[in-house]
């Protein structure tokens, strides 16, 4: 994963109000270039799996059930904007 810095906004108005810290899925590529091709080829390679991040969305490749339960309980949480909750469990 790749943590980023991104804009977030005001719900009604889309008004820009700042920046916060946002972990976001990485690339094959991305990860190639932080930790080598050597480094690719002896974690996946070597094992015949061509991707890591790459995936498309029809491959079948789904999020672990303990991460999906995370993300879940997080939306669920009193604090977060019924509207935000409702778009995530959509």
């Amino acid at each position: 994963f790749d943590l980023e810095m991104v804009p977030y906004c005001d719900l009604e108005s889309g008004e820009v109000l700042g920046e916060g810290l946002m972990c976001l899925a990485s690339t094959d590529e991305t990860f190639k270039k932080k930790w080598g091709q050597e480094h690719w080829d002896k974690q996946f390679t070597q094992w015949g799996v061509e991707t890591c991040w790459d995936n498309g969305k029809d491959s079948g490749v789904l999020p672990c059930s303990v991460y999906l339960r995370h993300c879940a309980l997080a939306a669920s949480n009193p604090a977060v904007d019924v509207r935000a909750r409702e778009s995530f469990f959509d």
